[in-house]
């Protein structure tokens, strides 16, 4: 069996509104906006903050299961936060090839074997540091219309394999048999992936909004509407949601 290396993101028409981000009171920031109306440079720049509020919550949340709940949907929302980037400069692509994390390698002697749940985490944590710094650069190159084709999707790719990643936190050795083979270890991130992709996409469907990273930077957005009042979610993760928008939106 061949080592699965990417996931295919499909393109879909999910069946919900896009989110348009509410009017400002702030004066310099209704000039900042004037300025860059048009650009998609204000969606970025949400986008950056709502990367920070995922990574907050995280941090916060100390239970396993919550820690997966949480990570399963921010990871969908960062697929479909993927798909808008790329779609800033070609939106007629059906789907785009996604590195995904590698978690397991094959050596002749030890046999396949996959890597620490510490390893993974700070491996989580390096890509949410990158991918913050990723949404500010192309903000502020969008604002001023100097963002580079290569740049957006670059970007976008490397969102969308944090989102990968996602599916797979917290990283439990023991979900994985000692027997398998790596290419099976891998296959089973992407298939992780797809299950978390149908999810949110049902998830767009339900509130009526496609889910964007944007939409944490806004507490009344649909997506932050609904994390913070269903009772699906835990009052633990509801409350580190409230706390990390408060400190940083």
């Amino acid at each position: 069996m061949k080592v699965p290396k990417v996931y295919t993101l499909p393109n879909l028409h999910v069946g919900a509104e896009h989110y348009v981000p509410p009017r400002t009171t702030d004066p310099l920031a209704a000039e900042w906006r004037r300025s860059a109306r048009g650009t998609n440079a204000l969606i970025m720049e949400q986008q950056g903050f709502g990367l920070h509020v995922a990574e907050e919550v995280l941090d916060e949340l100390y239970d396993t299961d919550e820690e997966h709940l949480w990570a399963q949907r921010i990871g969908g929302v960062m697929l479909l936060s993927a798909n808008y980037m790329f779609g800033l400069r070609n939106n007629g692509v059906m789907s785009r090839r996604i590195p995904i994390p590698e978690i397991a390698e094959h050596d002749v002697h030890r046999g396949s074997t996959i890597i620490s749940d510490g390893e993974y985490e700070r491996r989580v944590q390096k890509a949410f540091s990158a991918r913050i710094d990723d949404a500010a650069e192309i903000s502020e190159a969008l604002a001023h219309e100097q963002a580079e084709t290569r740049d957006i999707n670059d970007g976008a790719r490397s969102l969308a394999t944090l989102g990968v990643m996602m599916a797979n936190y917290p990283m439990d050795p023991t979900y994985f048999h000692e027997t398998e083979s790596a290419a099976a270890y891998q296959q089973q991130v992407v298939d992780k992936a797809q299950t978390m992709h149908g999810d949110i996409i049902d998830l767009a469907r339900e509130i009526g909004t496609v889910p964007s990273l944007a939409q944490l930077a806004d507490v009344s957005s649909p997506l932050s509407s609904h994390l913070r009042s269903s009772r699906r979610y835990p009052i633990a993760m509801v409350r580190a949601l409230k706390d990390a928008q408060e400190e940083i939106v």
